[in-house]
């Protein structure tokens, strides 16, 4: 018999709020996740979902972080903050801050709210790399150390 289980954990600071997820991501855990990231969303500006030790994500898990990728994915390293965000499922766009701390949206090449988040966005984890899939473009970051590689299909 496999018992499911999981851990949350919540930290903020002043960049926002980490929630930290040790266990298996599947089933009615889902919803306590995401009524975990709702109400950090209600409290702070910035959400970070950290997927310290997951051993597994079932289809709701992986539909949950589609979701969440949709919004953006970020990586951290000490101070410095990287997030990757797909605006179309050809356009991402990277944001880089050695302090951590994101200035608001601005940009000269993406005209904002003409181009929506794109609802079918995948995220795989790696031990060296996360792969964000937007459809026509996949963003390959790797952890150590920090790169981008953009790769079509």
């Amino acid at each position: 018999m496999t018992l499911n289980m999981i851990r949350i954990q919540t930290a903020n600071d002043r960049r926002g709020t980490t929630i930290a997820l040790d266990g298996q991501l599947v089933g009615e855990y889902v919803g306590e996740v995401e009524a975990s990231i709702q109400k950090a969303s209600e409290q702070r500006k910035n959400v970070h979902l950290f997927l310290r030790d997951v051993s597994h994500i079932d289809e709701t898990g992986h539909s949950l972080l589609s979701r969440v990728a949709a919004q953006g994915v970020e990586l951290s390293a000490g101070e410095a903050r990287v997030r990757v965000e797909a605006i179309t499922p050809n356009i991402f766009r990277v944001h880089y801050s050695p302090q951590g701390n994101f200035p608001p949206d601005h940009s000269f090449a993406v005209v904002s709210n003409i181009l929506r988040p794109v609802p079918n966005v995948s995220v795989q984890q790696s031990g060296d790399s996360v792969t964000i899939n937007a459809g026509a473009v996949q963003a390959k970051v790797f952890r150590s150390p920090v790169r981008i590689a953009f790769l079509d299909e």
